[in-house]
């Protein structure tokens, strides 16, 4: 029994670092493959691994317990309203598989920053390297085709379109490209000058893989979060990124004749506001309980095409959800951001992504109970990360305060 003991206890601690080393692959995933390879690599390193900690998965409440209580009865709601959708009792155990992978991603999170005292500069500096890296590979395959006699900067590209692997989304590439931006623009006033002309380069290369994308909500979300970043700190360095971008945007679009090519896509048609429109009628239907996880829905937009989801994670708690639903999710966010505020300084990072990502499913989010997805990149792993990094000690390095130098 000694024996078996020993050995079981080798075996859970190499799935602590296994599903640590998982979490990174797969953020690492997301800019270098499509969809399908991302899921397939969180369940074999993640997932897998999870299979052997369930025992220590009580720990993870230790970060705080009605914080992560509310997020389990948020998901445990979502997997019970699949009995009313009258898809069949199938759709309760995806559900039920889903949340699970959801506990799985959590537990890697909370032991990633359990054993990194700066989670948020581990977290910041991870996306600032594979950001400058996967940026300067899709930019070599943007400048290869324009070489070739196609013009990059009139179509509009995913990741998979510039380089015949990667995301096939562009809206959801965009997405992806936004967090090494943040992260840049968060790190930028504590580096050294060296460092800090490095983040502009990088800030300027993953902008264009964004502007590449031709995605407007992206863009939309990044400035607005970037301006609550700046209200927040009251640093001088912002301004002085603001003023900077704002030079080199203008520099951009006069020397390579971008005005027509942004006065397009700005007055490209968006059917949002008629799909909207038609979810906000089913949800008044269904006010309470919603229609249910699993429900299918088909809501009609521009010259008879259909949408499978409403375009806004938002609108689809509350369709399969009702205001049950919607209410469980707004206590759930509500109750995280306040365990971020009244923590420590290391978790704020967080909360502006979690920010980012939340205006970025406003519209164009599915719901939010999936399989790994960018509703996972912009919502629950934040969302995670600020519940558990908020109860880590004070990183160093931070510095807040009235327009700090």
């Amino acid at each position: 029994m000694i024996i078996g003991k020993k050995h079981f206890l080798l075996v859970e601690n190499a799935a602590r670092h296994l599903i640590v080393a998982g979490l990174f692959l797969y953020l690492g995933a997301l800019y270098f493959v499509d969809t399908n390879r991302q899921n397939t690599i969180f369940y074999l390193s993640v997932a897998l691994p999870g299979l052997l900690l369930l025992g220590t998965s009580k720990d993870v409440l230790s970060v705080g317990f009605k914080e992560v209580r509310f997020v389990f009865v948020f998901l445990l709601y979502l997997v019970a309203s699949s009995l009313w959708s009258g898809m069949g009792i199938a759709n309760f155990f995806v559900a039920l598989k889903y949340s699970f992978y959801l506990a799985c991603l959590m537990l890697s999170i909370h032991l990633f920053v359990s054993r990194t005292p700066a989670g948020e500069q581990a977290m910041t500096r991870f996306f600032v390297l594979i950001g400058f890296l996967a940026s300067l590979v899709y930019l070599f395959f943007a400048f290869r085709s324009a070489f070739s006699g196609a013009n990059p900067l009139v179509g509009r590209y995913s990741l998979n379109d510039l380089s015949g692997w990667g995301e096939n989304n562009p809206i959801t590439s965009a997405v992806f490209f936004g967090l090494p931006v943040l992260a840049a623009w968060w790190r930028y006033p504590d580096e050294k000058l060296a460092s800090r002309i490095g983040l502009l380069f990088l800030m300027v290369a993953c902008m264009g893989v964004m502007f590449l994308t031709k995605s407007r909500g992206p863009f939309l979300s990044l400035a607005i979060t970037l301006l609550f970043v700046t209200v927040y700190r009251r640093n001088w360095s912002d301004i002085v990124l603001w003023a900077v971008y704002g030079i080199v945007g203008l520099g951009f679009v006069l020397a390579l004749d971008l005005h027509s090519v942004i006065a397009d896509r700005v007055s490209a048609p968006d059917y949002r506001m008629e799909i909207w429109s038609q979810a906000l009628g089913l949800i008044s239907e269904r006010l309470l309980w919603g229609y249910g996880y699993g429900s299918v829905v088909a809501l009609s937009f521009g010259a008879g095409d259909l949408a499978t989801h409403s375009h806004s994670s938002i609108l689809e708690v509350l369709r399969v959800g009702g205001i049950a639903g919607g209410a469980l999710f707004l206590a759930m966010v509500f109750l995280a951001v306040r365990k971020c505020l009244s923590g420590n300084a290391g978790a704020k990072f967080f909360l502006f992504w979690l920010i980012y990502g939340v205006m970025c499913l406003s519209t164009n989010g599915r719901l939010l109970l999936s399989r790994p997805s960018v509703e996972w990149v912009a919502f629950w792993i934040p969302l995670f990360f600020m519940l558990i990094a908020s109860g880590n000690s004070r990183e160093p390095g931070r510095r807040d305060g009235a327009f700090s130098t």
